[in-house]
């Protein structure tokens, strides 16, 4: 009887209830993990779309306010949608973004008024939502649904309504 206990002594290695008690613990704390890291992974996204968008109102900004400044701003504003594509790439290349068909999946639609001020800038980041500017109070809205000014496709600086 003692020869059988000494070779289940000299036995390494794990049994196969220590293995399945190792694996619950890894699946416990992995379901425990992977909702905060989405969540994590949303913020930071959010975050990214509302720092692309100011880059975008920099841009849009810069360019509107030379155009202001040079007397050409009627001209862009009284174009149809999307308007003048010269002063949209302008905006995009201020702003970083890729030219074309290279990037097929931000677009923005800025409305400015008659004194060359962003009103609102509205910025598609992931098909389905949009991270929005608005001029009158300097804020950043990110991860709403995109107005219906959105064309999915299209750049476009529009003129603000009077009044």
């Amino acid at each position: 009887m003692k020869k059988t206990t000494r070779s289940r002594m000299d036995d390494k290695g794990f049994t196969l209830v220590e293995m399945i008690v190792v694996l619950v613990i890894i699946a416990v704390l992995a379901s425990a993990i992977v909702p905060s890291l989405t969540g994590y992974i949303n913020r930071a996204n959010k975050e990214k779309a509302v720092s692309e968008t100011r880059s975008l109102v920099m841009a849009a900004q810069t360019v509107i306010s030379d155009a202001y400044a040079n007397g050409s701003l009627d001209a862009i504003l009284e174009q149809e949608a999307p308007g003048d594509t010269e002063v949209i790439a302008e905006i995009r290349e201020l702003a970083g973004f890729p030219q074309g068909e290279q990037d097929n999946t931000r677009y923005f639609v800025a409305t400015v008024s008659g004194t060359g001020e962003i009103v609102r800038l509205e910025y598609l980041y992931a098909d389905e939502e949009a991270c929005v500017y608005n001029g009158q109070n300097a804020t950043y809205s990110a991860g709403v649904a995109p107005s219906d000014d959105m064309d999915a496709g299209t750049d476009a600086i529009l003129a603000a309504e009077a009044g």
